[in-house]
């Protein structure tokens, strides 16, 4: 190994393990309140969130279409499919996109913010989608049934409790016909050190605010 200047050796070393550290501090942050929040906190935590974040209220970034693993799986799995429906569709990308690719695609989104905007962008783009409201982790009940569904980027996520995301699942069944495909993404604890870090510092702290130790 070269024999490099004690400054450069310095760096690595303190950049190394302040990296480590600021993981350590972003699990605690993010597993404490995960544990002490219920649900509907956490559902307007992340409305919040979303709001905050400008790129789901820019018009660039809804016209930028599918990203590629998207547009993977639609040639893969979509072909058959003429009616999509996009839950948690926020400002409008993948009805945009699906729409431009020659697909009928509605939406349903819990942020009424989020609703209004995606129903401008639409309208400015002369886009006949329907767009839903809906209470957090359900699905619209009086609509029609699709071909095909999609759970917009990351969402199923924010379900927390496998029961709930169980319901959540079997009500989005109900609107596809024929057993039709479900695009869906998310994030694998399994694949993280630092989900798994989060997860379990939540359970730990959620069990300490039930039990009111």
């Amino acid at each position: 190994m070269p024999n490099f200047p004690l400054q450069v050796k310095l760096f690595s070393f303190l950049d190394l393990n302040f990296k480590r550290f600021l993981n350590i501090m972003i699990a605690l942050h993010q597993g404490f309140w995960l544990g002490v929040l219920n649900q509907d906190q956490i559902d307007q935590a992340t409305e919040l969130n979303y709001l905050t974040l400008e790129k789901y209220r820019n018009l660039n970034y809804n016209n930028s279409g599918l990203w590629h693993w998207e547009e993977k799986a639609f040639k893969s799995f979509f072909k058959d499919c003429n009616s999509i429906l996009v839950g948690a569709c926020g400002g409008g990308r993948e009805i945009l996109a699906l729409y431009k690719m020659g697909y009928k695609a509605d939406g349903f989104e819990c942020s009424e913010k989020l609703v209004e905007f995606c129903k401008e962008t639409l309208a400015k783009e002369n886009i006949n989608s329907q767009v839903y409201i809906c209470p957090p982790s359900e699905v619209p009940e009086h609509i029609n049934k699709y071909d095909s569904l999609i759970m917009g980027w990351g969402a199923y996520m924010h379900i927390r409790g496998r029961e709930k995301r169980i319901k959540f699942l079997k009500q989005l069944h109900t609107k596809v016909v024929n057993n039709g495909p479900l695009l869906m993404s998310f994030f694998a604890r399994d694949n993280s050190k630092q989900y798994g870090r989060i997860y379990n510092i939540a359970r730990f702290v959620s069990f300490l605010h039930e039990t009111k130790i």
